[in-house]
């Protein structure tokens, strides 16, 4: 029984053997040495080389193939993938897409002469494209700038004899802008700004090509680049100190078509970019710092208090104790001309807001500013100053108006999606920090002086009572001010 078991497995395990034998073998080209060959589903194209030619891999590495039979495989795209026959040598070798003008059934991959040392291994579709890879015989194999050229495949007879005749035919030498760019991307104001158009020559033959960058309809730069070879490329460049706006450029090789393409090949002979130009929101804001502080000093020197009540000693007022001229309009003339009106009127309400909204709240809460009034000795008190006493004895209900989160909201809000722009947050915020650290400080140096106070004594009567305190006393009109003597705000600080 295990005999006649093993002699019935035995026929079996040769087909085995003899089906993985077959799998195994590498593909053989038929009668025609042109048909397609279908390896793991896939279909190749085979293609007979009678010499050595070297090429370049998608990895900018050499690829020499030696005399022999290869299979190119069937791809609509670049690169070539080749492969020999048994599978040992797989490469995937840079090319290029072309056309050409042959009716054809099926893919065809040939291997065509072109100039001297120019072989071309070409994959020839049923829709009329090429795939294009450029070699040589000599052994350079230099070909980031080699010459892009359209391959025909055109039959000039057939015979049992003889193979198919082909014709090499180079494409007419055209230029294309393959590159242009505005740099920095997202330019500001202030910036120089680098405009670069990268030109590249396809075809055949060695010219000169003129170019042209533009703003606008002004020439930034323009030359003529001399002995361009078709394959190669070159960038050119031109410079301009950016302004706030939305500005286009524009780049072109060969403007006035002097290497006389035709107009279907023109279509990529220009480009154009608009970009918008952001403002230095840092330069914006060292401005608005130096106008804040000619602001608030021509403020200083026009401030005074008022609706003050004496009594004896002490100086009281609760609200509407502060008068003074708003900031904006010495803010918007400090800026005018260095900074946009739009952006400068924005920023001028806003600060402008929050110093009023901290004046309202001023009070001047008892303090006792005229020890003489406490007994003074006839029935009206005169004029007399207060004791100079710092500003920021005098309390702000609203001091929080001026501290850093609050005006950098009202900065923000004012300026709206402009707050977004590149730069903008962080000089909002450095500047709302510089602007509440600097107030704190100068309002606890900065005296508050002349103040004049008078008053009734209606205790006064000699010889019975011959002294008495103010009662219901007031406060003269500034003249001109009850700052004058303070320091200018934020002096010496950039």
């Amino acid at each position: 029984m295990k005999t006649r078991l093993d002699l019935c497995r035995f026929p079996l395990s040769l087909v085995i053997l003899f089906l993985m034998a077959c799998a195994s073998s590498p593909p053989q080209f038929g009668e025609d040495p042109s048909a397609l060959v279908l390896i793991e589903g896939v279909s190749y194209a085979p293609v007979a080389l009678d010499r050595q030619a070297h090429f370049v891999s998608t990895e900018s590495e050499a690829v020499v193939l030696e005399p022999g039979r290869y299979l190119v495989e069937v791809t609509g795209t670049p690169p070539l993938a080749v492969r020999t026959q048994a599978g040992d040598g797989k490469w995937s070798i840079d090319a290029v897409t072309g056309a050409h003008d042959e009716s054809l059934q099926t893919a065809v991959a040939e291997s065509i002469p072109g100039e001297p040392d120019d072989p071309h291994l070409v994959l020839f579709l049923p829709d009329g494209k090429t795939i294009d890879a450029v070699g040589t015989y000599s052994g350079v194999t230099e070909r980031a700038a080699r010459t892009r050229r359209s391959i025909r495949r055109r039959p000039v007879r057939r015979t049992s004899s003889t193979s198919v005749v082909r014709t090499y035919v180079a494409s007419p030498f055209t230029v294309s802008v393959d590159r242009f760019s505005v740099e920095p991307a997202q330019p500001m104001a202030g910036q120089t700004l680098s405009v670069v158009m990268r030109v590249r020559a396809s075809g055949s033959g060695t010219k000169s090509v003129p170019w042209r960058i533009k703003r606008g309809n002004v020439v930034l730069a323009q030359g003529t680049r001399a002995n361009v070879q078709a394959g190669s490329s070159f960038t050119v460049s031109a410079h301009w100190n950016a302004v706030e706006s939305n500005m286009s450029f524009h780049g072109f090789v060969d403007p006035n078509n002097t290497l006389n393409e035709s107009q279907a090949n023109r279509s990529n002979n220009s480009s154009s970019r608009v970009v918008k130009i952001f403002p230095d929101w840092a330069g914006v804001f060292d401005l608005t710092w130096a106008a804040t502080k000619t602001a608030i000093n021509a403020w200083r020197l026009q401030t005074g208090l008022r609706n003050i009540i004496i009594n004896g000693p002490t100086a009281l007022c609760m609200q509407a104790c502060m008068t003074g001229p708003a900031l904006r309009p010495n803010l918007q003339a400090a800026l005018s001309g260095k900074v946009p009106d739009q952006i400068a009127s924005r920023l001028a309400r806003a600060i402008s807001d929050a110093w009023a909204a901290w004046q309202s709240g001023v009070t001047v809460p008892s303090l006792p500013w005229y020890p003489a009034f406490t007994t003074y000795p006839g029935p009206q008190a005169p004029p007399m100053p207060n004791l100079p006493t710092p500003l920021a004895s005098l309390v702000s209900t609203r001091i929080f108006e001026l501290s850093p989160p609050q005006i950098s909201s009202r900065l923000k809000g004012r300026l709206g999606s402009s707050a977004d722009q590149p730069g903008a947050n962080q000089a909002i915020s450095l500047f709302a920090t510089k602007f509440a650290h600097q107030f704190s400080m100068w309002s606890a140096s900065a005296q508050v002086t002349l103040v004049m106070g008078r008053g009734p004594v209606p205790t006064y009567n000699p010889p019975h009572f011959p002294i008495g305190p103010v009662v219901g006393g007031t406060i003269l009109p500034p003249s001109p001010s009850h700052l004058q003597s303070a320091p200018n705000f934020a002096a010496g600080v950039p």
